[in-house]
């Protein structure tokens, strides 16, 4: 077997391994460290195999960074690039009105639903307001309204519970300790017990936060090779590429208000077919009963054009 072949029989292994923690994530109290773990061990071996078997690519996404394979779906317009991930990202943004389409909700859920339980979920921006209307990402929906809208799978990160989890045994010991004088052969069972698991958790919390090991962003499955924790909610990882590129999906409204154009314009121009190529690609997009999209369109076709129409302005003044 060659080294290459080597890597990629352990790399699959690992996702077995990976993929049948997954299946049993319920019935696993430490799933979410296991499959961190297992992930810290499939990028190792993908390290290890990038070295021996070196990929260059001629282009990369303006979003992500990452590279893009030609043969890949992909989107080109000049200089910029869009990887197959970062296409997905964005076609997840929804307004809320076509969010509650697709989940049969009341008119008007979703928006007060933001404003409360939802609000954890702007710092990712996946729960956004974009002008007057509230933009939601399709994970959103599959983590709190497809589970009986509770909060409970992710308010807190599964390193918090973990945190959470050694609290309550540092209390459990000091009881056990305190009651070791009433009850001595019962209390040093249980006393030694929660001590080794104090034990265990303080090591894994350390190796976690040690920012040696990386974590996989559960949305584009890139790693991230910031040592900082990333944005966890449960055991739902997102990257910061991840986060500004939905932040990047704007309502026309917001766009117009933002690169101060005349209200109407885009869907003036979307309706004149001016902005045909960006459609096509799926850089604009309708959802519901209003238009969405990529903030690329602003820089690349209003921009320059506003950047022109000042400067003649100022030539013009300064002739006369």
């Amino acid at each position: 077997m060659s080294l290459s072949a080597d890597y990629q029989s352990k790399i699959k292994i690992l996702n077995e391994h990976r993929a049948s923690i997954v299946s049993r994530k319920s019935e696993l109290t430490d799933a979410a460290y296991q499959i961190f773990s297992i992930d810290a061990q499939i990028r190792d071996q993908e390290k290890r195999m990038e070295r021996f078997n070196l990929t260059f690519y001629t282009i990369h996404c303006s979003q992500c960074q990452g590279g893009i394979k030609e043969d890949e779906p992909h989107i080109s317009i000049d200089s910029f690039h869009l990887c197959k991930n970062c296409i997905h990202t964005i076609s997840m943004v929804k307004s809320s009105t076509e969010a509650e389409i697709s989940r049969g909700l009341p008119k008007g859920t979703i928006k007060l639903d933001c404003k409360g339980p939802l609000q954890m979920f702007h710092k990712s921006n996946m729960v956004r307001k974009s002008g007057k209307f509230w933009l939601i990402h399709d994970q959103v929906l599959t983590m709190y309204y497809d589970s009986g809208r509770s909060t409970n799978g992710f308010e807190l990160s599964w390193l918090d519970q973990m945190k959470k989890r050694l609290e309550h045994l540092k209390k459990q010991k000091d009881f056990h300790e305190q009651m070791r004088s009433v009850l001595p052969e019962d209390s040093f069972t249980q006393l030694h017990s929660a001590i080794a698991q104090i034990s265990d958790l303080e090591a894994r919390i350390a190796r976690v936060e040690s920012g040696k090991l990386p974590y996989r962003c559960s949305h584009c499955t890139n790693w991230i090779v910031d040592k900082d924790i990333p944005c966890l909610y449960g055991d739902y990882t997102i990257c910061e590429h991840c986060i500004q590129t939905i932040g990047s999906v704007l309502t026309t409204s917001e766009a117009e208000h933002k690169y101060k154009l005349s209200p109407g314009s885009i869907r003036r121009d979307i309706n004149r077919e001016v902005l045909k190529r960006y459609l096509k690609r799926g850089l604009i997009w309708q959802s519901g009963n209003i238009w969405l999209l990529h903030e690329f369109v602003m820089k690349h076709h209003y921009l320059p054009r506003k950047k022109g129409t000042e400067l003649a302005g100022n030539e013009l003044q300064h002739e006369t």
